[in-house]
């Protein structure tokens, strides 16, 4: 079960397949336009609004269930938590090459297993890099926080 509220995501990745899918949505104003088909996914990357959140874990004002989604677990496979600070800077077509490069890159050829710490860390480093380093159009100043957890094979 993925527990969601608010402007971070869950992704899978499935190391094997090389493929990432994204398990939840964010609370966002842009994200129920999208999802009600008024925009396009495209257009919500770079919507000056997609920081205005509906739904807030600690908002005493109108307190408010989780998000609950249920799915199933692939052994070997990589879930990874964002905030908006990560997802709002690495674009959408970006995302699988990126975390595909930061996983092999942080292979440790001494224990034959994926450091993620190293790996968390690069994909932090990859979404700053573009916040300080360049004119991107969805450059926008915010905290990027990245946690990863691998299942095991059994």
């Amino acid at each position: 079960a993925v527990a969601n509220m608010g402007d971070s995501r869950v992704y899978e990745y499935d190391v094997a397949a090389g493929t990432v899918v994204q398990l939840t949505v964010d609370d966002s104003l842009v994200q129920r336009l999208v999802s009600e088909g008024k925009i396009s996914k495209e257009s919500a990357f770079l919507n000056p609004d997609r920081n205005i959140i509906n739904r807030s874990l600690g908002d005493i004002r109108k307190p408010e269930e989780v998000e609950v989604s249920y799915h199933n677990v692939k052994p070997g496979a990589v879930y990874l938590a964002t905030s908006d600070g990560f997802s709002d800077l690495v674009h959408p077509n970006s995302l699988t090459p990126v975390i595909r490069e930061e996983y092999g890159k942080s292979f440790n050829p001494d224990t034959n297993k994926p450091d993620l710490k190293s790996f968390t860390k690069g994909l932090v480093q990859r979404a700053s890099n573009i916040m300080t380093g360049t004119n991107a159009p969805q450059r926008k100043m915010d905290d990027i926080s990245v946690a990863a957890m691998k299942i095991p094979r059994v």
